[in-house]
């Protein structure tokens, strides 16, 4: 939100328009014109607001810099859409995994005997 002008500001600006209005009217009377516009009233100056101290004014790339990374991005997009050489099937899940009923028997047979040793041992 832009500040408000001082008073002294606004003296100051009163001073600026009154020169710029005599020397409108000397480079009028110079020139020779009929039609007399003040240009202080036409054109008014832009307001730039205050910048926050330690913020830094935006970043910019050159023109180089931007075709480089235009090249860039426009290569990737091409890579990543030709279609691949060696296309691999996709592989099919597994699905929920199952033993077989004899490596089942196997382990139960393995853990029976682990627990008759720690029956056995006390």
């Amino acid at each position: 939100m832009p500040t408000r002008p001082t008073a002294n500001q606004l003296e100051r600006a009163l001073v600026l328009s009154q020169q710029i209005e005599k020397l409108e009217a000397e480079l009028f009377g110079l020139l020779g014109t009929a039609e007399r516009k003040t240009f202080a009233t036409e054109v008014t100056a832009p307001v730039i607001p205050a910048s926050k101290p330690g913020k830094k004014g935006k970043r910019t790339f050159s023109a180089e810099s931007r075709a480089k990374m235009a090249a860039a991005q426009k290569a990737r997009w091409a890579k990543a859409g030709e279609p691949k050489s060696e296309e691999k099937p996709a592989k099919k899940g597994r699905g929920k995994w199952t033993m077989s009923p004899e490596a089942k028997a196997k382990i139960a047979e393995a853990q029976k005997k682990r627990w008759a040793a720690l029956r056995k041992g006390k």
